[in-house]
């Protein structure tokens, strides 16, 4: 035991004490810093509340009537739909809008269906339908306790409670180089805004090219060991063949486990400390990069075993990911056939189904972090049960089952073999 975690332990040094590792780890700590460059300032909320009856407006058509027929649209946007006379603040935390409805019988707006959310496919016709439309406006904007009522004489008024600062679409402007530029965040949270950049971190920036960048830097690790003269002196010492498998592949882990934790630590610290809003979940993206590069790194593994080449361990580690990516969009495709027209054939669909149980699914884990980004912190105008079921078809349990059973036997494969090669 003691002689395995001294191999680790040069494993890990081994790693880090690579040009390549301080180049990586230091594109992640500019991210990090581009990052504190870029400021949220807060806006008057009065302007805030003035956004959702804009976003009102733009939505609503003019209609015409002719006699008893149906009502139809004539196309263009409304011309002054909505007059609001003033809005000011009304206690600590309420805003208060007071306006006037122009010819409300004369304009429309049909929302399309959304799952999950009722207030869409709703048609809003008149003043009513005005009304109706000005609170779920409201609450897409971040106002969540909205009241909407009649003052008399064809003036209305509209009281909003908004939430935090960074739920609450168009409080903020985005500052950059400490306010040389300005760009107002219109109809956008500033939650929104960072959760999106950081989706795109977790899945695209580090779950894609930096797996792959990490496929091909690590790809010399066990091809090197297996170098004449190198192996020599491995098997000279006391040392079980299991453990100079398995140190090699604990080493590749904490290269990307390290990169991953400085891009995703950093980022997400900067962010939280510009925005104010703190979001935990996107720090379980480290898991997800880690556990990922773990599956395709035991082919690379093996693939080294075989041929010692590293060229051909960075081939098989990728045909394995689009492998398992293509096996994932046929067992989508299957599935989907069911409820078309026309159902799969029997030994389609039987083959299709084992191949996806063997393979790992390497689509499941890329959700996974959509799910860890999810956890907490819906999307806007989205409740928490409605999120949770976009996920629960997926059985997360039984994909990092099935990808760990699956590391496991192909690590076994490698020993294997490399305790069958005379050197």
């Amino acid at each position: 035991m003691r002689s395995f975690l001294a191999m680790i332990r040069n494993s890990f040094y081994e790693a880090v004490d690579n040009k390549i590792f301080v180049v990586l780890v230091g594109f992640s700590l500019l991210f990090t810093v581009l990052i504190l460059l870029i400021g949220f300032e807060e806006l008057p909320f009065e302007e805030t509340v003035r956004g959702i009856f804009r976003n009102v407006e733009a939505h609503f058509k003019p209609v015409a009537r002719f006699g008893s027929a149906p009502a139809s649209e004539t196309g263009g946007s409304p011309p002054e739909l909505l007059d609001v006379s003033k809005v000011e603040r009304d206690g600590k935390t309420w805003y208060r809008a007071e306006f006037t409805v122009k010819d409300p019988e004369k304009f429309r707006l049909k929302v399309p269906p959304l799952p999950g959310m009722p207030e869409w496919g709703a048609s809003y016709e008149g003043e009513g339908g005005i009304m109706a439309c000005l609170q779920f406006e409201s609450r897409m904007a971040g106002f969540f306790q909205v009241r909407t009522g009649s003052m008399g004489d064809g003036r209305y008024f509209l009281e909003a409670k908004p939430g935090k600062t960074f739920e609450t679409a168009g409080a903020q402007q985005i500052t950059i180089l400490f306010g040389v530029w300005k760009i107002p965040l219109r109809g956008v949270t500033s939650m929104q805004l960072v959760f999106g950049i950081e989706s795109m971190l977790a899945k695209f920036i580090g779950g894609w090219i930096g797996v792959i960048v990490a496929i091909i830097v690590t790809s010399w690790f066990v091809p090197e060991m297996m170098a004449k003269g190198t192996i020599d002196l491995l098997l000279s010492k006391p040392v079980a063949r299991v453990n100079i498998i398995a140190s090699k592949y604990v080493g590749g882990l904490l290269f990307v486990f390290l990169n991953a934790s400085v891009l995703v630590g950093g980022t997400w610290f900067a962010f939280s400390l510009k925005s104010g809003f703190w979001h935990a979940g996107y720090l379980g993206s480290v898991l997800t990069i880690t556990l990922l590069f773990a599956v395709l790194y035991s082919v690379s593994v093996l693939a080294a075993v075989l041929w010692r080449n590293s060229i051909l361990c960075i081939a098989a580690s990728i045909l394995f990911w689009v492998l398992c990516f293509l096996v994932n969009l046929a067992n989508s495709f299957v599935n989907r056939m069911s409820g078309m027209f026309t159902e799969a054939p029997d030994w389609l669909r039987t083959g299709v189904k084992v191949i996806y149980r063997i393979l790992p699914s390497t689509s499941d884990i890329g959700d996974l972090s959509d799910y860890f980004m999810s956890l907490g912190t819906p999307p806007v105008g989205m409740s928490a049960e409605t999120n949770a079921k976009m996920f629960e078809k997926i059985d997360f349990a039984g994909s990092i089952v099935q990808a760990c059973v699956f590391i496991a036997v192909m690590l076994l494969a490698s020993y294997v073999v490399f305790r069958r090669k005379d050197f």
